[in-house]
Formats: C-alpha cells, sequence, structure tokens
C-alpha cells in the first residue's frame, strides 16, 4: 500500500491506484511502515474523543505481535470482555498520603455472587518440593523505623438496619486457615558467588555490595549451619528482568536436589524474602563444609544483573490452624475468664489437659 500522492504525473493508472489504496486505508486503517509507530493526538480536541469498535465480534480489535496475542476486545453481545493474555505489571510511585496503585470500586446492586475479585486457579500436577503463593504480599521494610503495616486490611461501616454477618476470612472444606512460620533473620554462615567466597553478602550492611548473577548459569550459595526456611535478599540494585531462577538444597556431599520456592524477590527484580517450609526439602543435608546449603540458579540470557546488599536467613518453627480445626500455637492469653479449667473451657482433644 503506498499512500504517498504520485509525483506529477499525467499517467492514469498512477493516480487510480493511488486512489484505490488510499480508500482501502480509510476504510480498513494499516499504518505502513518498519518503525510502525502510531500517534493519536487529540491535543485541542473539545469534543468525546473515541474509539469505536464494531459490534458482537469475538475478537473486535487485538494488539498482537507476530502470532502472540497481549490484549483483545471481545465485543460479543452479552459477553463484551477485555482479555489481557500476558502478564500485566503495575509501577505506582506515590506522591502523597491516601494514594493506591489500584482501586476497585464495585456496587453489588442488591444482585448476589458478586466478586470484586475472581481468581480461578488450577494447580495441575504440582509435587512434593512445589510451593505456590496464588496471593503474595512481599513487603520491603528495610528502611522503615516505626508505624504498622497491614498486609490486608478489612473495614466496615455501621449497618442501619438488618444483620448482615460480615466476616474477615472464611476457610471452606479441605483448607488449612492459618500456617505461620515463625522466627527472625540472621546472617548466613556461608555465602558464595559461583564458588568464590563473598563476605560481603552475609555482614548484613547494604552498602557492602557484590555484583551477583553477571551472566546465564551464574549461581549463588548461601549457607547455614541449622536447616532454615526463608531466605532475604536485599538489592542495592535489583536486576532489570526476572533471572527465571532455579533453586537447590544441599543433600549431603557436593549434592544437590531442585525444588520450587515462593519466590517474594520476583527472581531478584526487588528486594524481598524466598520462603519454603522444612517438609519441601526431603533429605536434605549439610554438604562437605558442614552448612545447610540453598543454590540459586539464574537462567535468563539477556539482562542487567541485580546488585546484593545482603542475605540472611531465617530457621522457623511452624504453627497451624489446619482443616479439621486443630491449632498448635506457642502460647494463648485469653481475657475475662479467670483461672482456665475443664468447667470454664471446652476442652476438646487438648493433649496433656488436666
Amino acid at each position: 500500500m503506498n499512500l504517498k500522492p504520485p509525483y506529477i504525473t499525467s499517467n492514469l493508472e498512477d493516480i487510480n491506484a493511488w486512489i484505490e489504496d488510499l480508500y482501502t486505508f480509510l476504510k480498513f486503517p494499516v499504518f505502513p511502515g518498519p518503525i510502525g509507530i502510531v500517534t493519536l493526538d487529540f491535543t485541542g480536541s473539545t469534543t468525546e474523543n473515541q474509539i469505536t469498535f464494531p459490534d458482537n465480534l469475538a475478537d473486535a480489535l487485538s494488539f498482537k505481535e507476530g502470532p502472540n496475542s497481549y490484549i483483545q476486545f471481545i465485543t460479543t453481545d452479552g459477553e463484551e470482555d477485555i482479555l489481557f493474555n500476558k502478564p500485566i505489571d503495575v509501577h505506582h510511585t506515590a506522591t502523597s498520603a491516601d494514594d493506591h496503585a489500584v482501586e476497585i470500586d464495585v456496587d453489588a446492586a442488591t444482585f448476589g455472587d458478586v466478586k470484586a475479585i475472581d481468581i480461578d486457579y488450577i494447580t495441575d500436577n504440582i509435587v512434593d518440593g512445589q510451593d505456590e503463593g496464588i496471593i503474595l504480599i512481599n513487603i520491603d521494610e528495610t528502611l522503615a523505623t516505626g508505624g504498622e503495616v497491614f498486609g490486608l486490611e478489612i473495614l466496615t461501616t455501621d449497618q442501619v438496619t438488618g444483620s448482615t454477618s460480615i466476616h474477615g476470612m472464611k476457610a471452606g472444606p479441605l483448607v488449612n486457615p492459618i500456617h505461620q512460620d515463625s522466627g527472625t533473620f540472621a546472617n548466613p554462615t556461608t555465602s558464595t558467588d559461583n564458588a568464590v567466597d563473598e563476605s560481603d553478602m552475609r555482614d548484613g550492611l547494604l552498602a557492602n555490595t557484590t555484583t551477583i548473577f553477571e551472566a546465564q548459569n551464574e549461581y549463588i550459595v548461601i549457607g547455614a549451619a541449622a536447616a532454615f526456611q526463608d531466605m532475604e535478599l536485599v538489592f542495592s540494585t535489583p536486576g532489570n528482568k526476572n533471572i527465571k531462577p532455579t533453586f537447590h538444597y544441599s543433600t549431603g556431599g557436593t549434592g544437590f536436589t531442585p525444588f520450587t520456592p515462593v519466590d517474594g524477590t520476583d527472581g531478584c527484580k526487588h528486594t524481598g524474602v524466598i520462603s519454603w517450609d522444612a517438609s519441601d526439602l526431603v533429605g536434605h543435608a549439610a554438604n562437605a563444609t558442614g552448612t545447610f546449603d540453598i543454590k540459586m540458579i539464574r537462567t535468563r540470557s539477556n539482562m542487567t544483573s541485580p546488585v546484593l546488599g545482603y542475605a540472611k536467613t531465617a530457621a522457623t518453627t511452624e504453627y497451624t490452624w489446619d482443616k479439621d480445626g486443630n491449632v498448635s500455637i506457642k502460647g494463648l492469653t485469653l481475657a475475662a475468664l479467670g483461672t482456665m479449667t475443664k468447667t470454664n473451657i471446652t476442652w476438646n482433644d487438648l493433649v496433656g489437659a488436666t
């Protein structure tokens, strides 16, 4: 298609061909050119600007790169929808108090079964050693000096009439309501970058840095005298892309076995915690140097390498509230009940009750 008017000519065939190309473009716009930059500039407009899609089509408009579809606009009657077929990252830096990165305003309008967020999650065939965090909140508090942060805060107004019951959480059948890993972070015993000892990686100081994962298949190993279940990576400069890491745990000698923890760093794109359970690491044992090790390998090729301030580890104790209602906790304080006895407390299968 050639939209450039023909040079001064009296050739009717050239003029006719250009008119046909122009007509085709106006009817079905296609922006030609090797660069492919399209700019829609509505500057100065005093009326509402609209991009109108055709009605009742399963794919009214698509943003694609070759066969890869990124966004689709569906206008099928009764099923109008926007499909995002690739991961979505939202980057937001607050400019004032009472700010937000994403806000969802929903009016149930008296209907039942109305969800503001609906997640349909398929585990497929995950196996032992693989953990999944369907909603992961990773909080970087390395620079905080006070205050409170709530990972989930639920508020409700007073009700004028009626008896609606508001609950912070509901767990259905087969769901264990609570799993807590209790512990604190400490400097690891060993830290190596491609088998080279790097003491700056374990000194707990952000100012002393080490560039890690400088090429594909490079790795770090973090070790402690006792088995640990959480590993904190604090970066002075995160990587610009997810390193697509693989994780491995020591099994004695020089052996390592792969596993899949929940990675709160998003592949070293930001400071965060990598977490797993002791039960995920079957046969976890100290290596030849006497430390329980976790190896992390970069598999991505082209990217900017992250710069690590330090790593820390946490050996944790698990406390749970399981699907059958059994609760395992360290301590319990009850107010306004007086002395705890069998007569004023309902005891169900309490081990060691007297």
